[in-house]
């Protein structure tokens, strides 16, 4: 299964290798690659053109949502690419937690998403 794992500069925590690393470890036939855009608004074009994927999560994490974001989460709940899941795994981080605290329970929540999406 061929999978792109999207992220932006704009997250406040990198969850990308690691995630790659779990995956391919439990799911014999993942092929991952991983995509890293400066500004969430730039997820909007990259996605639209991850046609040979068979699934794309789109992976951000944020505290406080700047415009760029803000036309991402519109955009992405209308995006639809033909023979394609899309997984929008966008989620707000509460403001007063630091990212290093709570950077194992989102992994684990990741992957857990994630297995499930993929073992669909």
């Amino acid at each position: 299964m061929k999978i792109a794992f999207l992220s932006s500069e704009e997250s406040v925590m990198d969850l990308l290798d690691d995630l790659k690393k779990s995956i391919e470890g439990k799911i014999a036939d993942a092929e991952i690659e991983l995509f890293k855009e400066r500004k969430s608004i730039d997820l909007v074009k990259k996605i639209s053109s991850m046609g040979s994927y068979d699934l794309v999560a789109v992976i951000v994490h944020y505290k406080n949502e700047s415009p760029s974001l803000k036309v991402l989460l519109e955009k992405i709940s209308v995006l639809e690419i033909e023979g394609v899941r899309l997984l929008n795994m966008i989620e707000h981080v509460d403001p007063a937690s630091e990212p290093d605290e709570i950077r194992d329970e989102e992994l684990k929540k990741a992957e857990s998403i994630l297995v499930k999406e993929i073992t669909k």
